[in-house]
């Protein structure tokens, strides 16, 4: 598989890209080198449309198959940031759900159906009214890399209060190794 973009070209912001990975390490077409590698961080994901998939070696209808899997997925706009329309299943009830997928299916932009990747919660503190607060929380981190070296990390963690594990509640905050 070869993916081809220009630096003006959107691609590399585009979740979608992430489909024909999956399908790929799914098909075991890969060096398995690179197989190992790419299956530590791109989840199962797949566009979401009327059609048939691999899940776990069986063929499936994907939106049924989505539709009776709700908390194990993630439903996502191709494109956006900051958790714009994302829908993480075990977070909703079944009517919800199902709503969201049916709005995914009809919209003009192409969505996302993800295998919910489980983090654990991590300890994190905040200074609150000259208080020193902690709290459980989800935290993500991410790296900027360039040329061979990481000069940039980001973290994002639910706020203060909440177990959600959606990004559009995120806040993002700098990284310091002690």
């Amino acid at each position: 598989m070869v993916i081809a973009d220009e630096l003006q070209d959107a691609i590399a912001a585009n979740k979608t890209i992430l489909a024909p990975l999956s399908e790929e390490l799914d098909a075991g077409r890969l060096p398995r080198d690179l197989t190992d590698t790419l299956a530590t961080f791109i989840p199962w994901t797949r566009v979401l449309e009327e059609a048939r998939t691999n899940v776990d070696g069986a063929l499936v209808d994907l939106p049924a198959w989505a539709l009776a899997h709700r908390s194990e997925l993630v439903l996502k706009p191709g494109s956006g940031f900051c958790g714009r329309g994302v829908t993480v299943g075990s977070e909703v009830d079944d009517t919800t759900w199902s709503k969201a997928l049916d709005a995914a299916l009809e919209a003009s932009e192409a969505w996302i159906v993800q295998r919910l990747v489980v983090s654990h919660p991590t300890r994190s503190a905040i200074v609150r009214d000259s208080q020193l607060l902690s709290e459980e929380s989800y935290v993500d981190y991410g790296y900027f890399a360039v040329d061979g070296s990481v000069p940039a990390v980001i973290r994002k963690n639910a706020p203060f209060g909440s177990k959600t594990r959606r990004v559009k509640l995120a806040s993002v905050g700098p990284v310091f190794l002690v």
